[in-house]
């Protein structure tokens, strides 16, 4: 993971080296797993990838909230962000994303991860995230209005959300996801 993680007004996590008991039950064969632990919780993050994608399953059980995480990387992504269970309050690359809802996703590129995810109260929060590759979407032909205004901030390195609105997942989509994993 390319990722430096640290718990605000804490510091650097603890990265473990096996999973904790509580969140074996959320397992997914043959990925890649990376598990914290800091003050008030436990997380299990689980990537799996191809050249053209990243998509991680991450499951945060939050014991002595509020717990407040902040990531960094110098990772160019466009992401779909979809929070599964429960809602992340925050900021995506320094700009305040407001609230991701329960079964709800946003989408944004950002040339450098600087994610502020704030889990407000104790429970178990579930989030399913795709980084794709600019070259896989153009690939595809997408070529509307949004996607192109977000592509030529892209090409600038400038972080650009296509919209700052979350959007309900459709029963279909949730489905998908958890066919996935």
């Amino acid at each position: 993971m390319d990722l430096e993680i640290e718990q605000e007004g804490v510091g650097q996590v603890e990265f473990l080296l096996e999973i904790p008991e509580n969140l074996k039950r959320f397992l997914v064969l043959d990925t890649v797993t990376v598990c914290i632990r800091g003050k008030g919780f436990v997380a299990l993050m689980q990537e799996f990838r191809d050249e053209q994608f990243s998509a991680w399953y991450s499951i945060f059980d939050i014991f002595q909230g509020p717990v407040i995480l902040k990531a960094r990387g110098a990772i160019a992504v466009l992401e779909l962000r979809t929070a599964l269970r429960n809602t992340i309050e925050g900021t995506w690359e320094m700009q305040p994303i407001g609230s991701l809802e329960e079964n709800h996703f946003q989408m944004g590129f950002t040339p450098h991860v600087a994610t502020r995810a704030v889990f407000p109260v104790p429970g178990i929060y579930e989030t399913f995230d795709i980084h794709f590759t600019l070259r896989f979407l153009e690939s595809l032909g997408i070529d509307y209005g949004m996607l192109a205004r977000c592509s030529e901030k892209v090409q600038r390195d400038y972080p650009a959300e296509l919209t700052r609105h979350s959007f309900e997942c459709t029963p279909l989509m949730r489905d998908c996801i958890h066919r996935i994993l």
